[in-house]
């Protein structure tokens, strides 16, 4: 096995999971989860991050970094977010379908023009 010992790893906040209140974990804090990335956004989404903003900020992110090849490590409801945003998912039960087959960790490979 090798090892990058020349790697150079930057933390950017533009990556973080979708900003929210601090959210109690209780039974069904998983549908709440799916409605928001299915686009579904009602009182129970009170002082969240929409999901437009979310993904703008993470292709603001995408966008400020070199090269041609990037290797991004962030959260799935932001990364469904932009996925949608930028076309790669359908809006609403699609993503929502992502999201959910999502693996912690998981891989995603992404062409952007």
């Amino acid at each position: 096995m090798s090892v990058a010992t020349d790697a150079h790893f930057t933390v950017d906040s533009r990556f973080a999971e979708v900003r929210r209140p601090v959210e109690p974990i209780r039974h069904g804090f998983r549908v709440v989860r799916r409605a928001w990335v299915a686009g579904a956004l009602d009182a129970r989404h009170e002082g969240w991050e929409r999901p437009e903003e979310a993904a703008a900020r993470f292709a603001e992110g995408i966008a400020s970094l070199p090269g041609d090849v990037l290797v991004v490590a962030t959260h799935g409801m932001i990364l469904t977010a932009w996925l949608s945003s930028i076309g790669e998912l359908a809006v609403g039960d699609a993503a929502a379908t992502f999201w959910a087959a999502l693996a912690m960790p998981d891989v995603v490979e992404v062409e952007v023009d």
